[in-house]
């Protein structure tokens, strides 16, 4: 079995910052972890709760989506951190991830059934900027559509306009239309 000490670790120190260190025992909280546990959930004394909340999102494993893939759960794990803070829907933080598996130690009042509708809002709401939004990692956003035109490789598609949603295809053209005038205006020296 894999060591888990240091998800017992994060967890300690998240309920300690919380005050809520006399709850639970971090210890559980890295057993829940490593075996896999989707969702657990603890009553508090104030009607609130601690949860633990897996999201599970499968990566392809073919070559030429892989890396999109990953980057896409990056940005699908920040955009639930962002549902439940932005919102003041409680505390969450990530414990721990691999390139599937997030797992986050919530405290609040929200229920599971909120916290999926707050978390897909957020997604749909975020859509735009992953797309064509400037580079942020901090929300999961790599990379940026004027990379995009200016990668060459002949086995690969630089311009992956089959990925876009339909209803975002006008704000597709519109991006790459300003970027492509930046790149006239780099090649004529003006900026």
């Amino acid at each position: 079995m894999a060591d888990f000490s240091f998800v017992t670790q994060v967890a300690g120190e998240t309920l300690k910052r919380w005050g809520l260190d006399e709850s639970i025992d971090s210890q559980e909280v890295g057993r829940l972890v490593a075996e896999g546990t989707v969702f657990w959930k603890q009553e508090l004394p104030d009607g609130s709760h601690l949860s633990l909340i897996r999201l599970f999102s499968p990566v392809v494993r073919r070559e030429e989506v892989f890396l999109g893939n990953v980057l896409l759960n990056d940005f699908l794990s920040k955009a639930l951190i962002r549902a439940v803070e932005q919102d003041n829907l409680g505390q969450i933080t990530l414990l721990a991830n691999d390139l599937e598996n997030y797992y986050y130690l919530y405290y609040g009042r929200m229920g599971l059934d909120r916290a999926e509708e707050k978390f897909r809002q957020k997604v749909l709401v975020s859509l735009p900027d992953l797309y064509f939004g400037d580079e942020d990692p901090d929300r999961g956003i790599h990379g940026d559509v004027g990379r995009m035109l200016t990668f060459y490789k002949s086995n690969i598609e630089p311009f992956p306009a089959f990925d876009i949603p339909r209803s975002l295809l006008p704000n597709l053209l519109g991006k790459v239309n300003e970027k492509l005038w930046q790149l006239l205006g780099e090649k004529d020296g003006h900026h």
